[in-house]
């Protein structure tokens, strides 16, 4: 398979005893024929969130519960799509729940996390602009206010850092360069 493969749907047939739930046992042939079918032809299944049956009925011992229903993918739809997304949705009148796939072929970015450096703690100015920041933005009440008070705080920590560090990452990127630099150096010496 030299094309990217996503294969979905009823396949009537679960992969493994924990995809089966009921009185009635499931079928072990047709379960060892899904699973070898799955593995002969190099397909994987994605992480999934929601629950793990997507169909359920009476038989005549029972409610049972299955996962009847999936997405299968092979390396290259893998390769081809860096974020790939499936959820099993709410139960409907249907005996089988839908399945909503969602690939993309770019990382999603969600807000910028914020992150504290210890090393912020050793400078002079950092309680004095922590102090500045906190001081300076309204109180307001209760939470909201609390809230509103940290994200004035967050971006003026970013701004102070800037200003005060640089960029830390490309300063250590530059220091690995002078390292490999210098042990290059002496490996010729040698």
């Amino acid at each position: 398979m030299h094309d990217p493969w996503l294969i979905g749907g009823d396949f009537n047939a679960i992969a493994a005893h924990n995809e089966h739930q009921g009185r009635s046992m499931p079928h072990l042939n047709s379960m060892m024929e899904f699973s070898n079918c799955v593995a002969a032809c190099d397909l994987i299944e994605p992480n999934y969130s929601g629950p793990t049956f997507t169909w359920a009925g009476v038989r005549s011992n029972g409610w049972v519960w299955r996962r009847l229903d999936r997405y299968l993918i092979n390396s290259r739809w893998n390769d081809l799509f860096k974020r790939i997304q499936i959820d099993i949705l709410d139960k409907t009148p249907s005996d089988h729940t839908p399945i909503l796939i969602r690939c993309s072929t770019e990382e999603t970015k969600g807000p910028r996390s914020f992150k504290f450096h210890n090393m912020w703690l050793k400078h002079l100015s950092f309680l004095d602009t922590v102090q500045k920041s906190w001081s300076k933005s309204p109180s307001g009440g209760g939470m909201r206010g609390s809230v509103y008070k940290l994200q004035c705080l967050q971006n003026d920590l970013r701004l102070w850092n800037k200003e005060t560090f640089g960029n830390i990452f490309e300063e250590i990127r530059k220091c690995e360069d002078q390292v490999m630099q210098v042990e290059k150096s002496f490996m010729e010496c040698q």
